[in-house]
This record gives C-alpha cells, sequence and structure tokens, in this order.
C-alpha cells in the first residue's frame, strides 16, 4: 500500500491513544515545532492558466440582484504540491474542513481533541473544546453549487452558481477572494472542485479539480497560490520523500519483452491505463501522444497501460488510432486491483523516482490536458 497512507494511518492511531491516556504534552514536544525551509523561495510557476473554454456567465438581474450561472472559469487552477514557503489559510485537512479562527489561523477536531495549525503549518494538539470561529457570515451556501452574499442588514447582493456537488468549505483567503470547496458532481470519482469568488460581486475568477484519494489537505496563500499536501509532513515536520512510490510492476510489452519499475525511472513519467473498449480513451490517447512528442524526450515519456484481455485488440486499436507508443504494457484486466483506479482512462503522473504527483481517472479534455501538461513541466524543472 502507498506509504502516506500507511504513516497516516498509523499517525491517526498514535492520536486516539494518546487523547485517551492524556499525555498531549509529550505529542506536542514530538511534533509540534515545524520550520519551513530554510529561509530560501523555491521557484514556482504561474497559480493558473486561462482557460480557452471559458465562456461568460449567464446573468439574471430580475430579483433585484444578479444571479450569475457560471459554466466555467476563465482560469483554471494549478495546484502546487510543493511544501508552501508563504503563510497560508488552511482550507482542509486530511479531508476534514478547517474552521477559521482569524487570519491564518485554523483548528481541525475530532472526538479526541483538536489540532491547532497555524498560517506557516505548524501543527499543536490541544485537548479542550473547538474554539469559537471566525465565521465567514457574509457568504452563505445552503444549496449545492450554490453561494451568496448579503448585507449586513441580510439582504442579498448577488447569487452565484457552478455545476458542483454539496459544500465542503467556505470561506475568505488570505487574499481577500472568496474560497468555496464543493463535492464533484462526478458520483463516480472522489474529486473535490475548488472555486474561488470575488467578493465584491460575485464573479467566479479560477476554479480547478483535484482527486482527494491522493492527496486531501489544501491550502491557499496570499498570493493566491493553492496547495494539495501531506498532512503527515504538516503534522511531524517531515521532509514528503514521502510522496506515494508507484506500485512495482513487471508486465509483458506488445510486441515482445518487458517492462519494469526501474525502466521508467530517471525519466518524468505519464502512465496511462486504457482499453480499445474505453469510450474517452479515444479522445484522450492522440492528446497523450502530442504531449509525448512536445516535450524533451531525454526528460519525459509517456507510458500505457493496457487492460483488453486480448492483445489483438489493443494492437488494433492502435492501428486504427493512428498511434505509436514506445512503452504498451499489457495488464490484461488485472491492473484495476493492483492499482485501484475506479475506471478508465486513468491516469498518473510519475516523478523522475517513480512516485506519485497527481492522478486523474476519466477525460477532463483541455483542462486536464493543461494541468497535467503544466504538472509535468513543472517537475521536468525542479529536477535539473
Amino acid at each position: 500500500m502507498d506509504r502516506r497512507r500507511d504513516l497516516t494511518t498509523g499517525f491517526k492511531t498514535a492520536f486516539n491513544i494518546a487523547f485517551r491516556i492524556s499525555v498531549v504534552a509529550s505529542v506536542v514536544a514530538v511534533i509540534a515545532v515545524f520550520a519551513i525551509g530554510e529561509g530560501k523561495l523555491i521557484p514556482r510557476g504561474p497559480i493558473s492558466h486561462s482557460n480557452p473554454s471559458a465562456a461568460p456567465p449567464a446573468v439574471d438581474s430580475s430579483n433585484g440582484f444578479p444571479i450569475s450561472k457560471f459554466s466555467t472559469a476563465p482560469e483554471i487552477l494549478i495546484f502546487d504540491t510543493v511544501f508552501p514557503d508563504l503563510p497560508v489559510q488552511l482550507i482542509l485537512f486530511d479531508g476534514m474542513p478547517a474552521i477559521s479562527a482569524g487570519r491564518g489561523l485554523s483548528y481541525v477536531s475530532n472526538a479526541q481533541g483538536t489540532i491547532h495549525i497555524s498560517d506557516n503549518l505548524v501543527a499543536n494538539f490541544v485537548s479542550d473544546s473547538l474554539p469559537e470561529a471566525s465565521v465567514q457570515s457574509d457568504f452563505i451556501s445552503d444549496v449545492p453549487g450554490e453561494i451568496h452574499a448579503r448585507a449586513a442588514r441580510g439582504d442579498t447582493l448577488w447569487m452565484s452558481r457552478i455545476d458542483a456537488g454539496p459544500m465542503v468549505v467556505l470561506t475568505l483567503g488570505l487574499d481577500s477572494l472568496v474560497y468555496s470547496l464543493w463535492l464533484s458532481t462526478a458520483s463516480e470519482t472522489e474529486q473535490k472542485v475548488l472555486a474561488v469568488f470575488d467578493p465584491q460581486d460575485g464573479r467566479l475568477i479560477r476554479s480547478g479539480i483535484f482527486d482527494s484519494r491522493y492527496r486531501n489537505t489544501l491550502a491557499v496563500d496570499e498570493e493566491g497560490r493553492s496547495y494539495l499536501l501531506d498532512e503527515w509532513r504538516v503534522l511531524t515536520g517531515r521532509s514528503a520523500d514521502a510522496r506515494p512510490a508507484f506500485r512495482e510492476f513487471d508486465l509483458p510489452l506488445l510486441g515482445g519483452g518487458t517492462l519494469k519499475t526501474e525502466d521508467i525511472r530517471g525519466k518524468v513519467t505519464v502512465v496511462n491505463f486504457w482499453a480499445s473498449w474505453c469510450g474517452p480513451c479515444r479522445e484522450e490517447m492522440p492528446q497523450l501522444a502530442a504531449l509525448d512528442l512536445a516535450l524533451p524526450e531525454e526528460s519525459f515519456q509517456v507510458v500505457t497501460f493496457n487492460e483488453d484481455i486480448q492483445t489483438r485488440a489493443a494492437g488494433a486499436f492502435l492501428t486504427e488510432m493512428n498511434l505509436s507508443f514506445e512503452f504498451v504494457a499489457m495488464g490484461r484486466g488485472s491492473l484495476k486491483r493492483r492499482y485501484g483506479y475506479v475506471g478508465l482512462p486513468h491516469t498518473v503522473l510519475l516523478d523522475r523516482n517513480a512516485r506519485v504527483v497527481y492522478s486523474w481517472t476519466g477525460f477532463g479534455r483541455e483542462e486536464q490536458m493543461l494541468q497535467l501538461k503544466n504538472l509535468a513541466v513543472r517537475e521536468i524543472g525542479e529536477a535539473r
């Protein structure tokens, strides 16, 4: 199983025991202190990229205030996975909503007690009850995908709607923008949607989707950069060599030979799980082939894992689509159980050490490919 999950499970067990025997002080002494970096800022890419398929919202002002329905955001968030070196506002911690208690200060709580997390991600355990939250009462969400702002006397100022499920978190960020986290409407995945609104007029500024099975701790800094973090590092101060390792493999290749995990180390790698009967794969794979050609061969590669039972079906598909990949590994229907994906296509970005950077289930078209390319370029740059 992936190392991060094992570590997180171990921590949760220790957390419960510590509270039961009332030795919080000893836990704090081990994990409370954490200093970010060595005073040197990490070079980072943009916080978002423009969305080529963005469309103006449909606006209805017949009720005396604007009701805006957004189908897409003009900017698509790029989630940073490198630990932040600026103060941040925690939004989600290990899947639990982070409660804001003032600028940059957050709390998360379970039945045993409360964790206080500062804006530089120093975690402290306290055994008392959850403190009074600094509630952003000016912004409300009562309906999935809907948020509205109200004046001090209770009048609605604006209402905005997006395609999303129930609200998870609604808070004001360090940059004074409204950050809303929603469950995705795609019921077969564990995706969450982060949408950023202008508090003055409800304009949707940017949004992004992430798969919470990989990372489920989210923070934003005062520049608007969004971070998907390893909660174990927040709790322990450990450097996350702890990116989860991609499970080892030794698979036959279409056309002969085998492909092993050690064969892909040294390059930033996209692993794409697909099958000839998968409809979205027909749309995604030509774009993966184009990405393979667009990025430098010496530092990037696309490896495909086919799930057809019959080898000839995979070969016929590639011939029909006029596609050619250097590595087409044959799983013959055995990989879903091993890798735990919920559907095809399933795409995983790996760093040069074959550790998981990010993963996608399904095909998100332009948004997903732009995010994949940006993350891959960042990994290539950081590894130099």
